[in-house]
């Protein structure tokens, strides 16, 4: 939903995780969230439009393993993804998931770096970068929630003028215990650097929509 490219491009990307222990998760990747916890991009997974270089794209496979769990809980999780095809852009990622529950409010962070492996020293040289997402949920009667979004994104070799501030919002809707419809609105870098918005752009002309749905699967009760 960019100035100027509203709809192109145009994605679905699906991302699938299995439970194989009470601690252990794996995962198959193909949303911008699910690489960088971010939302506000579009492109990753399955291009439907022609904006994008390859009809399939941004694919990665993670692993998360449970340390903290309550109120308070945390994960640990790493993996690798394909950045670009077209590029030969590959990276390897490590990170954290933190979450803290005070009654109804979440408070979620997926802080994360991914390290280039391949094309380091190349024109379009593909970057070590740091993600740093932060969200704010709460979850009303019925089961709807709504929160806010915000973090810090920027290349790992020049911060100070290729850092971006992420801001939007989200709702969802959760019509049984296992499927939940979401939507969000962000913009990806509502502030920035100088590289990361030069003097003729403006944040908040970079933004996205995404439309998402949850189906969840267990072998155990849902808990609340």
């Amino acid at each position: 939903m960019s100035k100027d490219t509203a709809g192109d491009p145009t994605s679905i990307a699906p991302d699938f995780s299995v439970g194989v222990t009470d601690t252990l998760t794996l995962s198959a990747i193909h949303s911008t969230v699910g690489r960088t916890g971010f939302r506000g991009g579009a492109g990753g997974g399955f291009c439907v439009t022609d904006a994008c270089p390859n009809t399939y794209d941004n694919a990665g496979v993670e692993a998360a393993v449970g340390l903290l769990s309550g109120p308070f809980s945390i994960a640990a999780n790493a993996g690798g993804h394909a950045v670009s095809f077209d590029l030969g852009h590959y990276a390897a990622k490590a990170g954290f998931r933190v979450r803290v529950k005070a009654g109804d409010l979440s408070i979620v962070s997926l802080p994360s770096v991914a390290i280039a492996v391949t094309k380091r020293d190349d024109l379009i040289k593909n970057r070590d970068r740091v993600f740093v997402p932060v969200s704010m949920t709460y979850a009303f009667p019925g089961g709807f929630s709504a929160g806010l979004i915000t973090g810090f994104k920027s290349p790992l070799d020049d911060v100070g003028k290729g850092y971006e501030i992420a801001a939007g919002a989200f709702a969802s809707i959760a019509v049984t215990d296992s499927v939940a419809f979401a939507a969000s609105w962000v913009h990806g870098k509502i502030t920035g650097g100088d590289a990361a918005l030069p003097d003729d752009e403006k944040g908040i002309d970079t933004r996205a929509v995404q439309v998402w749905v949850t189906i969840t699967r267990s072998a155990y009760p849902r808990y609340k």
